[in-house]
């Protein structure tokens, strides 16, 4: 990545201890609905050319299929170190060209100001905090314009995962812990955003697909994540919240 995007920091913004749980047991999306929604991302770009910056991006599963398409400059950040070393691999494999960052997106970002076109947010918003993230978009977007595109998966209400998911929130809850879902997560920052003189456009779906789910499936990925609904949990509470929903 050339020296005239990037910026430097004196201080540590990584904790070497977190772990990449799960990797691509979260995604598991088909190969024709990845194309869909990276052809939808590239898009939703004001200009064909400049920086879009893709923040939580994980092992790649869409990314890597943004950028080897895109004329835009990619840029990719995380946290987990496992997740972009999986990216680097699909990089590879796709003979796709990226840039990749370690770094934590709820502090300064390594970026210098007004270079991003196209922000994206893949099932992350619900991860990080909207003040920081505000800040940062405001502070990077290009003075010409740019778009924030937040992706999400929507299941039916009656499928297994979504049944399990809002009994989650409702068990986090009964714990006395505050969880944020994705749905309402997006809605703060796009408030948020608006507060800046940004506007909303509606949602659009780019891509449907079927996949067959179970309880027991569900739950042994969500134990393999370091963290429920994005929060980090003593072990009690989160062993007390596992053994209810498996009752």
């Amino acid at each position: 990545m050339s020296r005239d995007l990037l910026r430097t920091f004196d201080r540590p913004r990584i904790d070497p201890s977190r772990p990449a749980a799960g990797l691509d047991q979260r995604g598991g999306l088909p190969r024709a609905a990845v194309e869909r929604i990276a052809a939808a991302v590239r898009g939703a770009a004001p200009t064909p050319s400049g920086v879009l910056l893709d923040l939580g991006v994980g092992t790649g599963e869409i990314g890597a299929c943004v950028a080897q398409t895109s004329g835009l400059r990619y840029l990719g950040l995380d946290l987990a170190f496992a997740t972009l070393q999986r990216f680097e691999e699909r990089l590879s494999l796709e003979g796709a060209r990226a840039w990749l960052l370690r770094a934590d997106a709820d502090h300064p970002w390594p970026l210098r100001d007004g270079r991003v076109r196209l922000f994206f947010l893949s099932r992350a918003a619900h991860l990080l905090r909207v003040a920081p993230l505000v800040t940062e978009v405001v502070r990077t977007a290009h003075p010409d314009g740019a778009w924030v595109v937040l992706g999400r998966v929507r299941r039916e209400a009656s499928s297994v995962r979504a049944t399990l998911r809002r009994a989650l929130h409702r068990l986090l809850g009964e714990s006395g812990v505050f969880s944020v879902s994705g749905e309402m997560a997006q809605h703060r920052l796009a408030t948020a955003l608006a507060e800046h003189g940004g506007t909303s456009k509606p949602a659009q779906v780019v891509a449907t697909w079927t996949a067959a789910e179970s309880p027991a499936g569900t739950l042994a990925v969500w134990r393999k994540k370091p963290s429920l609904a994005g929060i980090p949990l003593p072990a009690p509470v989160r062993q007390g919240v596992f053994d209810r929903l498996e009752a």
